[in-house]
């Protein structure tokens, strides 16, 4: 599932709503559903989209002579929402909404069709793809804005899936054939926090990524013909300790482009512990320089379209630099 670009979005969420209002003694509170189709974007600070749904909502309170009224809300809803992206696949930021039916500002006579926006902050978690969907659980609080002031506020929860989609007809890079074929050295550089600390588990944001790179050369298998995975360490901790942990994170890369359908046949996985540092210095940015995983890549039919693959999705995190094959196999 590509990191970044456009996607299509279905959700569903739930939550509750509240009322501060002159007209009620009690306050008029129940729960709420809310089922939407979002397009949106990501890119590798930012994602944002913007949505079209329809909610509705059951409220129980007490109007000023006393009496128990109940009120029921069914509105459609549009809204924006950007979100700034932070690590372990979290984004926040505001959002701003409309609704628009029956009683959205909270009257007492049904039948109501009033606009009424909205105005709060958004959060989305990423989660493991199921089945090529992308996954997101999302929580916001927003607030009516109104006049008179009505103080109407509400919050939900929600999951929803979306799969990528592109506006240019075909978004698919292919590796054609050319001459003569290169290596390709892919370096995931430590410094952005590939991994967790002290543990081979992979971040889900960098997976996605490795399952992009996946699926280019799936889909020219003929324009390459081996990946070699190497884990390294950087020098603290004992060598034993730190050759078992690059061999742990080489075999982490490995499988997740195996099950992202590259054949196991033509991939191997080694770790060389602190035996290869790349910076010779003993700080946190050296360590985390040496603290890394380079996948080589081997007989690239064409490392420019692999290049322009995979640069959009991964910024600065995944670096590049084609090695030309002799006739002799050796590396010039």
């Amino acid at each position: 599932m590509p990191d970044q670009g456009y996607r299509l979005h279905a959700g569903l969420g739930m939550g509750v709503g509240v009322l501060n209002s002159s007209t009620f003694t009690g306050i008029p509170a129940g729960a709420q559903m809310l089922a939407s189709i979002a397009l949106g974007r990501r890119t590798r600070r930012w994602e944002w989209d913007s949505s079209l749904g329809w909610g509705f909502s059951n409220r129980g309170g007490t109007d000023r002579e006393g009496r128990e009224i109940g009120i029921r809300i069914r509105s459609a809803r549009a809204d924006f929402s950007a979100r700034l992206r932070l690590a372990d696949g979290w984004a926040v930021g505001p959002i701003a909404a409309l609704t628009f039916g029956t009683d959205t500002r909270y009257t007492t006579t049904l039948g109501t069709a009033l606009p009424t926006p909205y105005f709060g902050g958004r959060t989305t978690i990423d989660l493991p793809s199921f089945e090529g969907y992308s996954m997101q659980l999302w929580g916001e609080a927003v607030s009516q804005v109104a006049w008179p002031p009505q103080d109407a506020f509400t919050g939900m929860v929600g999951l929803r899936m979306g799969l990528p989609v592109s506006f240019d007809g075909d978004d698919s890079i292919s590796l054609r054939q050319s001459a003569p074929r290169r290596d390709v050295r892919v370096v995931i550089d430590g410094t952005k926090v590939f991994f967790s600390i002290e543990s081979s588990r992979i971040q889900e944001r960098f997976a996605s990524e490795l399952g992009e790179l996946s699926r280019v050369l799936r889909d020219s298998p003929e324009a390459w013909s081996a990946i070699e995975i190497e884990g390294h360490s950087d020098g603290r901790g004992s060598r034993a300790y730190n050759q078992r942990l690059s061999e742990q994170r080489a075999e982490a890369v490995r499988l997740i482009l195996e099950q992202s359908g590259l054949p196991g046949e033509r991939m191997t996985a080694q770790g060389f512990g602190q035996a290869r540092p790349v910076d010779p210095r003993s700080d946190v940015r050296s360590w985390a320089r040496n603290r890394r995983v380079e996948l080589i890549i081997r007989d690239v039919a064409d490392p420019q379209a692999l290049r322009r693959a995979i640069e959009p999705l991964t910024g600065e995190r995944l670096q590049i630099s084609p090695r030309r094959r002799q006739a002799n196999g050796r590396n010039a």
